[in-house]
């Protein structure tokens, strides 16, 4: 799958021109993920070299327990379904999960230099206000509790998995 998709979008509807081509009216966060990284305040396009985070992205991917690839994460930035937070050394994944009774905007992905992660989580908080999101979550290794219970987050669940055979 490539990793360029060039994504217009108006107040109702965006198009998508990459490797499904398709049209969504669901648009949570404009993309155009081409060659050089730009991040333009007050834009609806924000640009960037999703390739030059693929390192990182796989990496984080190692610890997930093989529920995403690369390009699932691609294909989801790109339909505006999973929201990319890039910073020089470091990226964090963002979804918004709608539950019956709140709506949550969940990082599921961080990978990279651990000041420049915790300031693009602590930067998204605005935006998921502006989404009608309640609370901000957040999946990972257990080493995460230490370094978010200092940024005023709090564990609320353990997740475990066991294999169905």
């Amino acid at each position: 799958m490539a990793a360029c998709w060039d994504i217009r979008c108006s107040p109702s509807k965006c198009h998508i021109d990459g490797p499904s081509g398709a049209s969504s009216d669901r648009c949570e966060l404009h993309l155009c993920l081409h060659g050089n990284r730009h991040l333009e305040a007050g834009s609806h396009i924000i640009m960037v070299n999703l390739e030059a985070y693929r390192g990182l992205i796989e990496a984080a991917l190692e610890y997930s327990g093989g529920t995403h690839s690369f390009d699932d994460i691609a294909a989801g930035i790109a339909s505006g379904h999973m929201q990319l937070w890039p910073t020089e050394k470091a990226c964090a994944v963002t979804e918004i999960v709608v539950y019956p009774q709140k709506k949550v905007l969940h990082v599921f992905l961080a990978a990279g230099d651990l000041d420049q992660i915790t300031n693009a989580i602590g930067a998204v908080d605005e935006w998921g206000k502006a989404q009608g999101c309640e609370s901000l979550t957040m999946g990972g290794r257990f080493g995460w509790k230490r370094v978010l219970s200092r940024r005023g987050w709090s564990p609320k669940m353990v997740l475990m998995e066991r294999k169905l055979r």
